[in-house]
């Protein structure tokens, strides 16, 4: 009973972590993921904002001339040593540019998912799983 209780309170939190992206998408905020597999996931879960896919025909410097038509980006990547080095690298680059940036949501995603996703695309995978 205890671990239906776990996955209900997972995806109750993760409701309504999709809604606040989308509402801050609505105030024109950029999500920025590693590839297209994240866009898919999040998609999945109900995102139907922005999402600039960095790694996948997108870059750093393409990324900073779109940043100019949204009031904020918020940082999606992997919480591996990858998506660790562009967290920083592009929050360190929005600093020096004073540039609006968000990590937190990051943040909170590992403390929903409990430490179980590592990989934005996987959040897919483990709410098959849950339903």
């Amino acid at each position: 009973m205890n671990w239906q209780n776990d996955n209900y309170e997972m995806l109750r939190l993760m409701e309504i972590f999709i809604e606040r992206l989308n509402e801050e998408s609505n105030k024109r905020t950029l999500i920025v993921v590693e590839g297209p597999k994240d866009i898919q996931a999040l998609s999945f879960l109900g995102y139907t904002g922005n999402i600039y896919p960095l790694n996948h025909g997108g870059s750093i410097d393409k990324l900073l001339s779109k940043i100019k038509n949204y009031n904020k980006l918020i940082l999606l990547f992997d919480m591996d040593n990858e998506g660790n080095n562009l967290t920083k690298r592009i929050s360190k680059i929005c600093q020096e540019q004073r540039l609006p940036i968000d990590i937190s949501l990051r943040k909170e995603l590992i403390s929903i998912t409990n430490g179980k996703i590592r990989n934005i695309e996987n959040l897919q995978k483990l709410f098959i799983e849950i339903i």
